[in-house]
């Protein structure tokens, strides 16, 4: 498949947060010691050619991508951290978005998605 390659990239990253969250549950990590797997993992990413590429219609592949980067997939995964404590709702929050990634990305590349509620 074409996008096997994606998967690829994200996969190690993806490993390192379930790495860290597994640890988590098992054995308890202090808040800092969850921050530096979290910034590790998003560094994975990074360097696995993962990058926020364009904000608010700058493009360019410079110094500040991969900072941006960063701290994008650190503030995405401590917000569905911090709505887990209400009862369905990292869920709910999880599809939705999950549904909008899936549609945003199929459109981009020319398929054609229909009006399919996930959740």
């Amino acid at each position: 498949t074409p996008h096997l390659g994606l998967v690829l990239k994200i996969l190690p990253a993806a490993c390192a947060i379930l790495a860290v969250g597994l640890i988590d549950d098992i054995w308890g990590l202090r808040a800092w010691q969850k921050l530096s797997g979290q910034v590790i993992a998003a560094g994975i990413a990074c360097w696995s050619g993962i990058q926020v590429v364009d904000v608010a219609g700058v493009h360019g592949h410079a110094w500040w991508t991969i900072p941006v980067t960063i701290l994008w997939l650190l503030v995405c995964s401590n917000g569905f951290n911090l709505v887990d404590g209400v009862d369905g709702l990292a869920v709910g929050c999880g599809c939705r978005v999950g549904d909008v990634v899936v549609r945003h990305f199929f459109s981009r590349w020319g398929a054609v998605v229909k009006k399919v509620g996930l959740c």
